[in-house]
């Protein structure tokens, strides 16, 4: 009994017994901590993956129905450029909108420079191609439609894998709420739908006239 009491009362042993009793504390305390933390960086990847991937693959498949159009105005028949057009017209304001709200969902995860590249991205490009296509609807110059339709063969690639990897190289989360207003993402989904009915009494007033295409092959 003496013994035990000895070893009991010996530096050694309460300073093991101390380190044993310290690590299990820290254990305790850090190990939660360190698996809330992985857990939370892997949810936080999955939505920016969820975000890259539609977003990627909207303006893939918007991009894709504008160099349809051009491509059959420039190597098809009138009728098959009618086609096209008739089929961009149609579901052209529904992606741009999808588009948009998407944009605006990332306010509440994106920083705020990412966030100022994709709206620009948008304005700048995506909705520029939707102007200058309706423009070469209306004049029909052979030329124009040409230079368009290289234009976007060449940039469309650029320009989405550059703001792809804006997002990739500067995102990150933040760790409250963002202030800015997103009213402003809203008043667009708003200009789309209340303009979309006008635009397709336009495009459908052109396609009557047969936008005066001739062949160019």
């Amino acid at each position: 009994m003496d013994i035990i009491l000895n070893v009991l009362k010996s530096s050694t042993f309460i300073e093991s017994a101390g380190l044993l009793i310290f690590g299990a504390i820290i254990s305790g305390i850090a190990i939660p901590i360190i698996k809330n933390s992985w857990e939370s960086i892997k949810y936080k990847n999955k939505i920016l993956h969820d975000f890259i991937k539609k977003f990627s693959d909207l303006v893939w498949k918007y991009q894709y129905e504008v160099l349809k159009v051009s491509y059959n105005r420039l190597f098809a028949s009138n009728e098959q450029f009618q086609a096209a057009y008739q089929e961009y017209d149609k579901m052209s304001w529904e992606i741009l909108k999808e588009i948009r709200s998407l944009i605006g969902s990332s306010v509440w995860f994106l920083p705020e420079r990412t966030y100022a590249a994709l709206i620009k991205y948008y304005e700048n490009w995506i909705i520029s191609i939707d102007d200058e296509l309706f423009g070469n609807i209306k004049k029909d110059n052979p030329l124009d439609w040409k230079e368009f339709h290289n234009k976007i063969y060449t940039k469309s690639k650029e320009e989405t894998d550059q703001i792809i990897n804006v997002i990739m190289n500067k995102s990150y989360f933040n760790k409250k709420k963002s202030d800015r207003p997103v009213q402003e993402h809203i008043n667009h989904l708003k200009y789309l739908e209340e303009n979309k009915n006008d635009r397709m009494i336009e495009g459908e007033k052109i396609i009557e006239k047969g936008v005066g295409v001739t062949q160019s092959r």
